[in-house]
């Protein structure tokens, strides 16, 4: 039972009885905070404040039918600012989380109820906010998780690309993310097929990172087999205005980008847009890319509330060849390596090798200047979400992301050309309250995501600019999951919390590849003969994942969990066609990826 919490001083005021505003106020791992600060004021005055009792609740009576701000904070923390609104005989419960703070910070959030997705109670997960690197000269998201322990970073295939590692899940991984799910602001980036990439966002755009640790499908679906990162973007108050900035250095390196954000009571708007341009320190390396990335949210009743995301990166670059042990020992910047020569060798330059026709036959050596490598991508990200009061203590939530991406990628002696269009659909149902006289958490939903894939691959030949050549494979099909998610935290006694949950999923992976080989006749006139290989790849998996802990908090400085948990990563379409000797065939019969994470921490 919240204890009620009487007016103070002068700072509050009586009002006829229409309504009751109550809480909780706790800590991103789920403990009470003890002490907090609670002020509710209207139109820039205090009428009602006091602090969270022994549990981290407050509640005030005789409340007047309004809309009001309500500010919590305590020291060690950042503040918390919410905008609400109360109906005439209609109570209203708020969940607030509060951030530890490395510096003093005040942040302002809108009244969206706190996603049990974003820091599940026992388990790990770790942190780092905008103070600890505003001011630093980020390029790529790298800078920015290289700051929270268990996070590491590999750089990808493009000048902003990095793929990055839980714990040391996907640690081989050469481009892109995969075996962690990646959000932004809530909304999915990782597409069906379990791509996610790093290069979409100007890290200057973000106001922290959130990164969930270990085997966590049983919250986040297919591929979550390392965990969860969430990107959080700028709010428009906490922005407040126009600003501009630019990073340079060295090797024609520029970063412009400019800001925009404003917010009240019921909006909040964040508009972000910048231009990366380098020359790079390596031979044919430069690149430009383009990022729009807004957040807007619109409370459009009490109850109601709107949140829309968009993301659009074009991404040209130019791309040098990797380079062996040897050759970067000679020459790590390919100095002198624009036209290929016969000191290529000598000199410690890397080259191509393409057929002179485009087809098959004799092979022409090319530096990669000559073949035109680069990469000229685009990815387009539109989001929506609607949120629901249905009650004091529960939130309905439905939202839908429609993620396009286009590849053009010219980087070796083949070129790949995909367009990867998908949407993703999740909706659930969110409960904070009491069960059997304990606090609290229920979230339960369910999702369907769809990608539609369409590749082909072909030889480069020469002639500059990336000359295309005939295909040698391509690739049709779709990948579909659906499925559903539950998990209860549960309050055993006031320091003790118990945590049990279960996913469960079904994807359909339907895809043909063709690869083409090409014979030259041998008699006149000369004529070239196509050999289509097709390979059908039809599987179904139906994957289910467990997960329990257990967390004692005694204080609240020190916890302790346990916890064990489950992840599944279903094939990708393209693994159905590539043997384990990395040669083009069937594979069809590949199963399921699974990682069993069980941890204990102090913390």
């Amino acid at each position: 039972m919240a204890a009620t919490v009487a007016a103070l001083g002068s700072c509050c005021a009586s009002a006829q009885v229409n309504s009751s505003l109550s809480g909780v106020v706790l800590d991103g791992a789920g403990a009470a905070v003890v002490g907090a600060q609670v002020e509710v004021s209207q139109g820039g005055q205090t009428l009602f404040c006091g602090a969270s009792d022994a549990t981290g609740h407050f509640s005030f009576a005789d409340v007047p039918a309004g809309a009001y701000m309500v500010r919590v904070s305590r020291e060690g923390f950042q503040t918390s600012l919410q905008s609400m609104t109360l109906r005439a005989g209609t109570p209203v419960a708020l969940r607030t989380t509060l951030s530890v703070a490395s510096l003093s910070q005040s942040v302002t959030v809108d009244a969206q109820t706190a996603l049990v997705t974003e820091l599940p109670t026992s388990q790990t997960h770790t942190a780092v906010s905008r103070e600890e690197f505003k001011n630093s000269p980020a390029i790529t998201v790298a800078d920015i998780v290289s700051l929270m322990p268990g996070v590491s970073f590999v750089t990808g295939n493009g000048p902003r690309d990095i793929a990055v590692s839980v714990r040391g899940s996907s640690t081989r991984q050469t481009y892109g993310v995969r075996n962690v799910q990646v959000f932004e602001d809530g909304f999915p980036v990782t597409q069906p097929d379990g791509l996610a990439r790093m290069d979409l966002t100007d890290p200057h755009a973000y106001s922290g990172v959130d990164v969930v640790q270990g085997p966590s499908s049983a919250l986040y679906g297919n591929y979550a087999t390392g965990g969860a990162i969430n990107f959080h973007t700028r709010s428009g108050s906490d922005i407040h205005g126009v600003e501009v900035g630019a990073d340079f250095g060295s090797f024609g390196y520029f970063n412009d980008y400019v800001t925009y954000g404003t917010g009240s009571e019921r909006y909040q708007l964040a508009v972000f847009l910048s231009n990366v341009r380098a020359e790079q320190a390596t031979s044919n390396n430069q690149f430009n890319t383009i990022t729009a990335n807004i957040l807007a949210s619109f409370a459009a009743t009490p109850r109601d509330r709107m949140t829309f995301k968009f993301i659009n990166n074009n991404l040209d670059t130019n791309l040098s060849i990797r380079l062996s042990r040897t050759q970067y020992a000679l020459n790590p910047y390919q100095r002198g390596c624009a036209v290929y020569s016969s000191a290529f060798a000598v000199n410690g330059c890397a080259s191509v090798s393409v057929f002179t026709n485009g087809f098959t036959g004799t092979r022409q050596s090319l530096a990669a200047a000559e073949a035109g490598l680069n990469r000229h991508d685009r990815r387009t990200i539109v989001g929506a979400r609607y949120e629901h009061d249905v009650s004091a203590d529960t939130t309905w939530q439905t939202q839908f992301v429609w993620d396009d991406r286009v590849a053009n990628q010219p980087t070796s002696a083949s070129a790949y050309r995909g367009t990867l269009p998908s949407f993703n659909v999740v909706s659930d149902r969110l409960r904070h309250g009491k069960l059997g006289g304990k606090e609290s958490t229920t979230y339960v939903g369910g999702f369907f995501n769809y990608e539609n894939i369409s590749s082909t691959s072909a030889n480069l030949m020469p002639g500059g600019n990336a000359a295309i050549g005939a295909p040698t494979q391509t690739i049709q099909g779709d990948h579909f999951n659906t499925g559903f998610h539950l998990r209860a935290e549960y309050a055993l006694a006031p320091q003790w919390t118990l945590v049990a949950g279960v996913g469960g999923e079904y994807t359909q992976l339907a895809a043909v590849a063709n690869n083409f080989t090409y014979t030259v006749a041998t008699s006149s006139p000369l004529t070239i003969s196509t050999a289509i290989n097709p390979v059908r790849g039809d599987r179904n998996f139906f994957n289910v994942a467990p997960e329990f802990g257990v967390q004692y908090r005694p204080t609240s400085v020190w916890k302790l969990h346990g916890r064990i948990g489950t992840g599944y990563g279903t094939p990708q379409a393209t693994q159905l066609f590539t043997t384990p000797q990395g040669l083009f065939g069937n594979n069809t019969t590949l199963k399921t990826q699974r990682n069993i994470g069980v941890e204990e921490e102090p913390t």
